[in-house]
């Protein structure tokens, strides 16, 4: 039984926005960046709440406080996008107990080279209301919130008294970013079906989710396939991707080009997993070591709460944040048609498979 949980109305042919100008994607880009905040309805009846990041002329000059609690390091809180045609869109989906704006840094050099970013919070399994009994929804779920995030930025850039109008095509679609339970969501979301037999048979030797597949089996049915696909989708960036046993009877499935992502260091998520669903894919696929880097390298974890016992890692968070900027600027950057790039970037921190 195959279960398509969303259909999209844009056409899946239509080629992404063309490349903004061209700026070094080594550096911080040219254009000012503002990031706010708002509420809107999913499809499943929550209230999320999203964060955008994106190009402005003219920022408040303000500094953006996420959340009233972090202050950004370059965004300002207000301003008008910047978007006389409109412009490239990336849809980041959080780690588990994550937070929407957990890897600003990444968000914020993307706008600065004129990219809108959007990202939820996954209502449930965010680091201020994360629910364990709820991780079979948001298995099926976490899907559905990225093509509603989507759907929140494109009713944004259709209203002329919002800040983001005119910045996003309906038909041009979106690449969608993630780390870890976000990089299981950015894998899914891209046509990773879960296929449950295969996902029970993965299981028999062990997986992070696998005690919540007889919750989603009770709801879909014992030989279901659930697809989150949204077809708009045209890349995907998982970074330290979870959760291969459910990914594993649908990677094969995805026709977007894949960047993945793997810290050397990372003892959650191993290398040998993020080999695991790179074998799988049938897709054009980069897979990129981070020498040194760990779980939390992708984010700004470690930035936020020193502290923590996870956060030590042979490689330095600066140094990982300004590599993973550069690869994934390049790859997306030469997806749209942009000659000027080169993939896959060199640097001694990165090792490319």
């Amino acid at each position: 039984m195959l279960l398509f949980l969303f259909a999209c109305g844009a056409d899946p042919d239509a080629p992404p926005p063309a490349a903004a100008p061209w700026a070094d994607p080594a550096t911080v880009g040219p254009a000012a960046v503002v990031t706010d905040s708002g509420e809107f309805e999913s499809q499943d009846g929550l209230t999320l709440v999203g964060q955008a990041w994106y190009p402005s002329e003219a920022p408040s000059g303000f500094v953006a406080r996420y959340d009233d609690f972090w202050s950004s390091p370059t965004a300002s809180d207000a301003g008008p996008a910047t978007c006389n045609v409109p412009r490239p869109v990336v849809v980041f989906s959080h780690g588990n107990t994550g937070m929407r704006w957990q890897s600003y840094f990444l968000a914020e050099r993307l706008a600065s080279h004129n990219f809108v970013v959007v990202a939820p919070d996954h209502v449930g399994n965010t680091i201020f209301d994360n629910d364990e009994s709820r991780k079979a929804e948001l298995i099926v779920r976490r899907p559905r919130d990225v093509a509603d995030t989507f759907d929140w930025l494109l009713r944004r850039s259709a209203d002329p008294a919002d800040p983001l109008y005119g910045c996003a095509d309906p038909g041009a679609g979106y690449a969608v970013i993630g780390h870890s339970f976000g990089g299981y969501t950015a894998l899914a979301v891209a046509g990773a079906a879960l296929d449950l037999a295969r996902a029970k048979e993965v299981c028999e030797v062990g997986g992070w989710l696998c005690e919540h597949l007889a919750e989603v089996e009770a709801e879909y049915g014992v030989d279901a396939v659930v697809d989150g696909h949204d077809p708009r989708i045209w890349a995907s960036v998982p970074m330290a991707p979870a959760a291969y046993e459910l990914l594993a009877g649908g990677l094969g499935l995805m026709d977007v080009p894949v960047l993945l992502m793997a810290g050397e260091a990372d003892t959650s998520v191993t290398l040998t997993e993020v080999e695991l669903i790179r074998g799988d894919l049938a897709t054009d696929s980069d897979l990129g070591v981070l020498l040194g880097g760990s779980h939390y390298s992708f984010s700004n974890a470690c930035t936020i709460v020193s502290e923590s016992s996870y956060c030590p890692a042979p490689l330095d968070d600066a140094i990982a944040h300004e590599r993973i900027s550069h690869a994934t600027l390049s790859r997306l950057r030469g997806l749209l048609g942009d000659s000027k790039v080169e993939f896959p970037t060199i640097a001694p921190e990165w090792e490319w498979r």
